[in-house]
């Protein structure tokens, strides 16, 4: 494993999922920032062609997220290559078409295997390749407070996040856990956006040639 100074992306190790879709701004955030990042999503030619637009030698890894042999196959492949991770990130999209109040049992378990389960094991089996003060980002996205199947996801990932912030294991080694909802990213731009107004009300006038 190696160490790396506080804050500094640059060669760090950092495995983005669902990186064609809901996690393609974080893999982009992070590779222009200097990271290694590792792509992963189920469809392989999809993968190809966001590894393609990011930049040469991204790594993209093609495996089905919702099985325990395709993450663990993923993370053999990880320690295979890097040996260590600096960061996962998780990408959750918790929308669906389905009626949440006339699922069938088949829907509901395709649901639960694409959010809970892949988060559940992606996470917990790649946390022997976390190196000391990694981060884990459970990325939850289009969550809607009036869909009950929604709801109940935020709340057990919520509680998942919690429960492993306060492994003791975990916060020894100074990994931390953190959660993005739609609801945090929205209030986190409008107090940015405060912030910025704050500050331009707060600037002197700019003196004129006439002033």
């Amino acid at each position: 494993m190696r160490s790396h100074s506080p804050g500094n992306l640059v060669y760090r190790v950092c495995l983005v999922t669902h990186a064609t879709g809901t996690g393609l701004a974080a893999a982009r955030y992070l590779h222009r920032q200097g990271a290694q990042v590792i792509l992963t999503d189920s469809d392989p030619d999809d993968l190809e062609i966001t590894a393609r637009q990011l930049g040469s030698r991204i790594p993209a890894i093609a495996c089905d997220l919702s099985t325990i042999a395709g993450i663990e196959s993923l993370i053999q492949q990880i320690d295979d290559r890097y040996g260590y991770l600096d960061l996962v990130h998780t990408s959750i999209e918790m929308t669906h078409r389905h009626d949440p109040y006339a699922l069938d049992e088949q829907d509901f378990d395709l649901y639960v295997n694409a959010t809970l389960k892949s988060t559940y094991f992606l996470v917990t089996r790649s946390l022997e390749l976390l190196n000391d003060e990694a981060s884990v980002t459970l990325a939850a996205h289009s969550c809607c407070v009036r869909d009950p199947l929604c709801s109940l996801t935020q709340a057990a990932i919520d509680a998942f996040a919690v429960s492993l912030g306060s492994a003791r294991h975990l916060r020894d080694r100074g990994i931390g856990i953190s959660v993005l909802t739609c609801a945090s990213l929205s209030l986190a731009a409008r107090s940015r956006m405060r912030w910025q107004r704050l500050e331009a009300e707060a600037r002197p006038p700019k003196l004129t040639s006439d002033g």
